[in-house]
């Protein structure tokens, strides 16, 4: 019987992510009383989860290394190749941090601080290699531990457009637990933004960039801690939350992270050189430097630990400022500043504080060892609740925020409104009213040619300057499950839809009355309706540029060198059947080719009379002068035929455009899946 009450006294300790229940063979190795203990009650036999409370973390041996990397030059020239070492980042970091408290990693620049918090909280990059052993409440949870852990960046990434409180609710709506009502969600917003001081601003637009002025820099750094503290999370890591903020609002961000471990919660933040009353105000010290452990423990208790390293602390100075400098290197003397730094850590592993450290872990775990496989194994054949909200929620909040961003965004609205209507009054007025003669031929061939040329490059950049700046924010908010990657890309398909079917539209129609084409309704409908395809076109093809490299830069430099390439394959400026046989498949991914053709044949194919006011040609012959006609267009069949377009083909390159279009944007979707689940391994 005491057995028994042992087993659930241990069992009451040990934290289980919350989930719904999955019916699975290894569920069923977990007794009724075991699983209520480890993930909630059943009702109806359904687990309504309960609330975790506290978290403790530890790890220990963690390693981070850069691979080596392979010399491809020796490698073809045939010599032997002679890897270089990998570069170590981390090198057998072991801790502890348990709930209440606030842990403070500092050490100088490059020691590792934030490599350091990105492998606690499984965010390395792809190209660094892990190793070691980190567990929440003794389980180790691999890169789940995510799900139940907030990460605040060094650097603020938002939607400007949005204000505080959009911001909050937005991610209320979308993260919190589907329980909770909106109303408690909509009062939780509420009550983060009072305990974060940031009423006054709370109706401001964030800013993101210079043409957004929008909240202080203080003011975005609250921003984002209240951004993870709004779930309320056991388990808090924040990046250089003092970054770039004087000493005022340093102090009023560490108070508030205070205020938060005072609640049970974990926090751990990277700090660079607090000032001495922020450095009060941390419960635990950890010192980085080399990517090795100087001291962990607490921070009254550095002092004397550096003292009896001979490392004595001058009196009335910063001890923080002491620690980086004892810890750091000078410029040209880097080998006896890592001497010392080797003296310091090896000190700090023979010392008896790491040694009742390392104790304290062990108890930590092997409190729950005997469960560790059953748990462990239970762990894997279910899924932690990424996405708290139903699709349909997901595509209504979605949806409606991509509604904001794209009429408030001035580089998709108002600036493009103006872009739209400045640029078809100048085409009108250099083509206005041509009449249909010869010369009137060769302009409305050019009119509509630079009409295309103009609406791809328009559409194009409209995506590249935008989507990519975008980007890290959708990588970050898919990391922490707030939506699918599908609803996000749909929604702000549809979002822009509207505006991407009006400009085109509305250059449409101011230039082909200007310049004066068929007067024709049903013609200029359809020449409105190929021009919106066309523009669509050109869009998904800056999407897929975007999606493809992920920078705008080389998004810009490689479409744009590419987009040359089908200018030249449209057929107005280069003869198609010129074109050798190698490269003349390129022609049919070149949509400026379908709509060129489009738009030709619905121009020229009702026009029966071209005026022919050219003069007939002298030649000299050997035997006297002969007259020979000048070359005209006298209708719009021999326009065509000059220009290599067939009526005939009008259909099939309408359904090879919108396949096209279709195509681009579908790549472009995978792309972005691809790049989602990459940023999630």
């Amino acid at each position: 019987m005491d057995d028994e009450k042992l087993e659930t006294e241990k069992l009451s300790e040990i934290w289980v992510p919350d989930s719904q229940y999955k019916d699975t063979a290894t569920a069923e190795l977990l007794s009724d009383n075991v699983f209520e203990l480890c993930l909630g009650s059943k009702e109806n036999g359904k687990v309504v989860s309960n609330d975790f409370h506290s978290v403790t973390l530890s790890w220990q041996h963690l390693n981070v290394s850069l691979p080596a990397e392979k010399n491809f030059c020796r490698c073809l020239r045939r010599r032997k190749q002679q890897p270089s070492e990998p570069r170590m980042l981390l090198n057998d970091v072991t801790g502890i941090v348990k709930p209440g408290t606030l842990l403070a990693v500092m050490g100088s620049s490059g020691a590792g601080k934030t490599t350091l918090l990105n492998a606690l909280a499984y965010r390395t990059s792809h190209n660094l290699l892990l190793e070691g052993d980190i567990r929440v409440n003794g389980i180790n949870l691999g890169s789940k531990i995510r799900d139940i852990s907030g990460y605040m960046q060094n650097d603020d990434t938002f939607i400007g457009v949005l204000t505080v409180k959009e911001h909050l609710i937005f991610r209320a709506l979308l993260r919190m637990d589907k329980s909770i009502s909106k109303r408690a969600r909509l009062q939780r917003v509420d009550d983060v933004i009072r305990e974060l001081s940031l009423t006054k601003c709370e109706n401001s637009i964030i800013g993101a960039s210079l043409r957004e002025q929008g909240i202080s820099s203080g003011e975005k750094r609250r921003l984002a801690f209240a951004s993870e503290a709004l779930t309320n999370p056991p388990l808090i890591f924040c990046d250089e939350p003092t970054s770039g903020l004087d000493s005022y609002m340093s102090r009023s961000i560490i108070k508030s992270l205070k205020s938060s471990a005072n609640k049970d919660q974990t926090i751990i933040c990277s700090i660079h050189q607090p000032s001495s009353e922020i450095f009060e105000l941390f419960d635990n010290i950890l010192f980085v430097a080399e990517g090795r452990v100087a001291y962990m423990g607490l921070a009254k208790e550095a002092l004397g630990f550096f003292s009896r390293q001979s490392f004595k602390c001058p009196q009335n100075y910063n001890p923080a400022d002491f620690y980086i400098n004892t810890l750091g290197q000078e410029p040209g003397d880097e080998a006896k500043g890592r001497e010392k730094i080797k003296k310091i850590c090896d000190a700090y592993i023979d010392s008896e504080l790491f040694n009742g450290m390392n104790e304290e872990i062990y108890k930590t775990n092997a409190s729950r060892i005997q469960y560790n496989f059953t748990l462990l194994s239970f762990v894997s054949f279910y899924s932690i609740c990424r996405f708290c909200a139903p699709v349909f929620r997901q595509l209504w909040i979605m949806f409606m925020r991509c509604i904001k961003c794209t009429f408030r965004e001035p580089l998709i609205f108002r600036g493009r409104v103006l872009q739209v209507l400045v640029t078809a009054i100048v085409f009108g007025l250099f083509f206005y009213k041509q009449d249909y003669n010869q010369e009137g031929v060769i302009n409305i061939n050019g009119a509509i040619f630079l009409i295309i040329i103009n609406m791809s490059i328009q559409h194009m950049m409209s995506a590249i300057r935008v989507f990519p700046h975008e980007m890290p924010i959708f990588l970050k908010e898919y990391g922490i499950g707030m939506y699918r990657v599908d609803v996000y890309f749909f929604c702000r398909t549809m979002a822009e839809l509207p505006l991407f079917m009006l400009y085109p539209f509305l250059f449409g129609t101011i230039t082909y009355w200007m310049i004066g084409l068929q007067e024709s309704i049903p013609v200029y409908l359809i020449f409105s309706g190929i021009l919106v395809l066309e523009a669509n076109t050109a869009n998904a093809y800056g999407y897929f540029m975007s999606t493809l490299f992920g920078d705008p830069e080389l998004a810009f430099m490689a479409g744009s060198g590419l987009m040359t390439l089908f200018v030249l394959l449209g057929g107005f400026l280069l003869n198609l059947d010129t074109i050798p046989d190698y490269l003349s498949w390129m022609q049919y991914l070149s949509w400026i080719k379908y709509a060129m053709t489009l738009l030709f044949i619905n121009q020229w194919e009702e026009i029966t009379f071209i005026e022919c006011n050219k003069a007939p040609v002298v030649l000299e012959m050997t035997n006297g002068t002969v007259m020979a006609p000048s070359q005209c267009f006298r209708n719009g069949a021999e326009v065509l035929q000059a220009m290599h377009f067939e009526k005939e083909d009008f259909f099939l390159n309408s359904l090879l455009l919108l396949v096209l279009c279709v195509g681009m944007r579908l790549l472009a979707f995978i792309l972005l899946f691809i790049r989602a689940k990459r940023s999630t391994s």
